[in-house]
């Protein structure tokens, strides 16, 4: 189960009516994202990067140096967002780490730890959280 926007449901349904083309392979274990160059296949790697990067050309979606940006840094961004918005919910979020790791696709935590490098704002919300629920057992630093 993939939690998935209404959006994105309505997008993936459109999709799948139009997959169901008597052209294409109809069976439920098909493929679901494939293209038709030169008979029916499924994407590669490669092919899902370029088309990625067609995309982001065409959104000019550059960094400042003008980079594009990389499959692994939507990741990135990704798992930062939903560190960031767990902890300002107030949302357990050592509980939450295995649905991450399972969200992105990954067979464990220690797999999506790659994607949450230090990053200050999530340092500042758990150190936030963790003054406010252990604040009061800390001496006091002076200065």
């Amino acid at each position: 189960m993939v939690p998935l926007s209404r959006h994105a449901c309505s997008e993936l349904r459109r999709h799948l009516r139009k997959r169901s083309e008597p052209r294409l392979d109809p069976r439920p274990d098909a493929l679901l994202l494939c293209h038709t160059t030169r008979g029916l296949r499924g994407y590669t790697g490669t092919g899902i990067s370029r088309g990625i990067r067609e995309l982001f050309e065409a959104a000019w979606a550059h960094d400042r140096e003008g980079r594009l940006p990389r499959i692994h840094d939507l990741h990135h961004s990704f798992a930062v967002q939903a560190l960031i918005r767990w902890y300002r919910e107030g949302t357990d979020v050592q509980s939450q780490l295995p649905k991450l790791a399972l969200y992105m696709g990954h067979v464990s935590i220690v797999s999506s730890a790659h994607y949450l490098r230090f990053v200050p704002e999530v340092a500042s919300l758990a150190s936030e959280r963790f003054e406010q629920r252990f604040g009061d057992f800390l001496p006091e630093v002076r200065r």
